[in-house]
């Protein structure tokens, strides 16, 4: 893995976790959760995305 690709996947289960902490205090609803990790995966590509599915 190249030094992008690693901070790419870093930074995307950063996000997932960020993600997480807001449906859990029920500050985000479920489609919108979607809709941000989508975004997520466009600005952050992981190379293990099928595993995130």
């Amino acid at each position: 893995m190249t030094d992008t690709q690693v901070r790419n996947e870093i930074n995307y289960r950063r996000s997932v976790l960020v993600l997480k902490r807001l449906l859990q205090f029920g500050l985000i609803t479920e489609e919108q959760a979607k809709q941000i990790d989508m975004l997520n995966r466009e600005s952050f590509p992981p190379l293990l995305e099928q595993l995130y599915d």
